[in-house]
């Protein structure tokens, strides 16, 4: 039987009507090992440079009884379904601004939980970790270009070149099945439902990028049949790494993306503006 692992997204909701929101925490269930882990960024003091009603030390208090609610919870108190502890045990309100996500399936690849725990950690908060760099570079942190910055300037591009794009672009669309799920940034219409998602590898290791495109080919490759059946199509805006001793490595990602048998298009950054032209040409008003 194959292990699988439920895992759920905390968000920050700064406005639900304009879908401003921020990752801000992760849990992950290790069915098989009974094990309920929670994760957070540490550097949340940034975020109040994003939003000035960021209440830092209050998110900060809820942040660290998460963390220890997950580490107290008694094995026989853990059933299979991730939304009911969360209820049970993380209750936010609906009117607050921290929210957990839906909880989402993947296959449990290694059984070293703790290793799994760190690469998805490290997937959606690729910033809390530093890059060895020589010392001559006087480099501290690693400021990375993230999958939320891909498609906003996407959008803005979008934007530039034709203000009123923006009425025909439609809300992200949710895809998913018992095992993957996928979440685009935003839609555009022609003869296929085209799901736009920025996919950045501008991250901290050549294994990271690895990691995240197999990632990526696997969770589409899993939704490939739903994606046929609704008409969608995957449309990922692609960043590179901005270290240069990570281009081998990102060559091979773009192999694994163009791998992938779902309805795909993989637009890497020398192609996005003819891909915004061909948006603002193609797009159904």
């Amino acid at each position: 039987m194959t292990n699988v692992i439920k895992y759920s997204l905390l968000k920050y909701i700064h406005s639900q009507f304009l879908g401003e929101e921020l990752n801000i925490g992760i849990v992950l269930y290790f069915q098989e090992q009974k094990k309920l882990v929670f994760r957070y960024p540490h550097r949340i003091v940034k975020f109040r440079s994003i939003y000035r009603t960021f209440s830092e030390p209050t998110i900060r208090i809820y942040l660290k009884s998460f963390e220890e609610k997950a580490r107290g919870i008694e094995k026989s108190d853990l059933d299979e379904n991730l939304d009911k502890i969360l209820n049970r045990y993380f209750l936010i309100k609906e009117s607050s601004p921290l929210q957990f996500t839906e909880s989402k399936s993947v296959i449990q690849y290694c059984y070293d939980w703790e290793r799994v725990s760190d690469q998805y950690f490290r997937l959606y908060f690729p910033e809390e970790f530093p890059l060895v760099v020589s010392s001559e570079l006087q480099l501290e942190t690693y400021r990375h270009r993230s999958d939320r910055q891909v498609a906003s300037a996407f959008k803005r591009m979008l934007q530039v070149k034709d203000k009123k794009i923006v009425r025909f672009l439609k809300p992200p669309v949710i895809i998913k099945t018992e095992l993957a799920y996928f979440r685009s940034d935003l839609v555009w219409q022609n003869h296929t439902i085209n799901a736009v998602k920025g996919l950045s590898f501008d991250l901290g290791s050549e294994d990271l990028i690895s990691d995240r495109a197999l990632l990526f080919n696997a969770k589409l490759n899993y939704l490939s049949e739903e994606a046929r059946l609704k008409n969608i199509r995957f449309d990922l805006l692609v960043a590179a790494p901005q270290t240069p001793g990570f281009q081998n490595a990102y060559k091979r990602a773009l192999q694994v993306l163009n791998d992938i048998k779902a309805p795909k298009e993989i637009i890497t950054q020398d192609q996005l503006e003819k891909y915004a032209d061909r948006t603002i040409f193609e797009v159904e008003r």
